[in-house]
């Protein structure tokens, strides 16, 4: 995972604050950021697949997904959504019902594409808890 976000998560101060000024912030405060990583770990307890099975669909190693799944600071967050993307897709393929979720709400991700790029959700085809 990036070491420095392209926009930082949390404060708007820093590098990326004149940038954010001038464009309208999009930052999410410490409250909200350990929200985010409340829903994003309930819904991973969910997932019947392993950490090592979801982080190399992902392309990240197991310490990259568990910090993204944590908030550490200087998570991408192109990453945090992409991660959240692909829990509702594996969640959905392992019947799970999806929780709504606070901050990473489904109404923000085109806001979210114009600051962080789109980014590709792997498919979650054969992760299914019992493969037919």
């Amino acid at each position: 995972y990036r070491l420095v976000s392209r926009f930082a998560l949390g404060s708007m101060n820093g590098p990326y604050s004149l940038v954010k000024s001038m464009m309208g912030a999009m930052s999410i405060n410490n409250r909200q950021r350990q929200q985010v990583g409340i829903e994003l770990r309930a819904l991973r307890t969910q997932i019947s697949t392993t950490d090592k099975t979801l982080a190399e669909r992902l392309g990240y190693s197991v310490p990259t997904l568990n910090a993204i799944l944590t908030m550490e600071n200087g998570v991408d967050p192109y990453d945090v959504w992409r991660v959240r993307d692909f829990l509702v897709a594996v969640a959905t393929e392992q019947g799970i019902d999806v929780p709504d979720f606070s901050i990473l709400k489904d109404s923000g991700r085109s806001s979210a594409e114009v600051w962080f790029g789109q980014w590709d959700v792997p498919s979650a085809a054969g992760l299914s808890p019992h493969p037919s």
